[in-house]
């Protein structure tokens, strides 16, 4: 016999009988011979299941920007037919008309400050629906007052469920992304609350 250390993984891919929203994990035959062990040496696991336990309504697809993944569309219709709600984060860069309508979309509006400004595909504020919802993320007072204007022309507290908005953590000096120190929530609070704008 050859003993030698266990390597540790960063990511376990595992297959399952069956999964529910808690992470719990079903096994069958031979599955759970090696399965469990290699879910417990990874700090993340990504499971493939053939079947959804009670208490699995709701699955927010996000990352990266998932609507570059083509297999997304029949995952997303898969779920949608099974009864499932389905939300997919999308960074507003990809056409969300493709998606299947019962999917509801949350789509990012990058700011100037981003610098992610100019991949905005501004046909896809059309295709909004009173579900899905449009997040804004903030990186300082042009960005918001950027933000603010967007909203207004586009009458987006009236086509949507929500706009979101949110700040850029603070960062230590010599730390922050080029031109983003950071943008303190109470200015934020601030401001929305004396332009009395309809986000949340």
């Amino acid at each position: 016999y050859v003993v030698e250390t266990a390597l540790r993984a960063d990511v376990a891919l595992i297959h399952a009988d069956r999964a529910d929203t808690f992470g719990n994990l079903d096994y069958v035959a031979t599955a759970q011979n090696f399965n469990p062990l290699m879910a417990m040496a990874a700090p993340v696991v990504i499971a493939e299941a053939e079947r959804l336990g009670k208490g699995c309504d709701l699955y927010e697809i996000t990352g990266g920007e998932p609507l570059l993944q083509k297999p997304v569309h029949e995952l997303m219709a898969k779920l949608c037919d099974m009864g499932r709600t389905v939300l997919i984060e999308t960074s507003g860069a990809c056409d969300i008309s493709v998606c299947d309508p019962r999917v509801i979309r949350i789509m990012d509006l990058k700011t100037p400050g981003s610098g992610e400004a100019q991949r905005n595909l501004w046909s896809n504020i059309e295709h909004l629906n009173e579900r899905d919802e449009v997040k804004f993320v903030l990186c300082s007072r042009e960005d918001y007052e950027w933000a603010r204007g967007v909203i207004r022309e586009h009458k987006l507290a009236e086509r949507v469920a929500a706009v979101l908005v949110s700040a850029t953590h603070e960062t230590p000096p010599g730390k922050e992304l080029p031109g983003c120190t950071g943008l303190p929530l109470h200015d934020l609070a601030q401001w929305v609350l004396e332009d009395n704008l309809p986000v949340r």
